[in-house]
């Protein structure tokens, strides 16, 4: 054999063998990148679960909100049908002084206990919502 085909024919068989290796390479690379892919589709997963989680909580909590408007509503309606009550039951009354003096006490009260109620009411609602916020920041990722 000549020396020269020799040196040809070992120099074709690295070059095939870098070839392999770099194949090789290669296809470790994209193993890589599928299961890099297949985390991230699974993180994704988790974040939309977390976000219909977040979302039935807030659902919840603002059924709770209406539900408490609505209770605040029908208490001051009734007291407005108290205060009417009581208006007209001072209108059936001979307009004495001892009368009048009992109905201004009483519409005081009753305008103290309104005011109480509201700002019971305005802080309950403040707390809630902070509550919400709290609770908002602690689910995000």
């Amino acid at each position: 054999m000549h020396p020269l085909s020799i040196t040809t024919s070992v120099s074709f068989l690295s070059r095939q063998q870098q070839q392999q290796q770099q194949q090789q390479q290669q296809q470790k690379r994209q193993q890589q990148q599928r299961e890099q892919q297949q985390e991230h589709e699974r993180e994704q997963q988790q974040q939309k679960q977390q976000q219909k989680q977040q979302q039935r909580k807030q659902q919840r909590q603002q059924q709770e909100q209406q539900q408490q408007q609505q209770q605040q509503q029908q208490q001051q309606e009734q007291q407005q049908q108290q205060q009417q009550q009581q208006q007209q039951g001072r209108e059936h009354t001979h307009n004495t002084k001892g009368d009048s003096q009992k109905a201004h006490l009483q519409k005081q009260e009753q305008q103290e206990q309104q005011e109480e109620q509201q700002q019971q009411q305005e802080q309950e609602q403040q707390q809630q919502q902070q509550e919400q916020q709290q609770e908002q920041q602690q689910d995000k990722p």
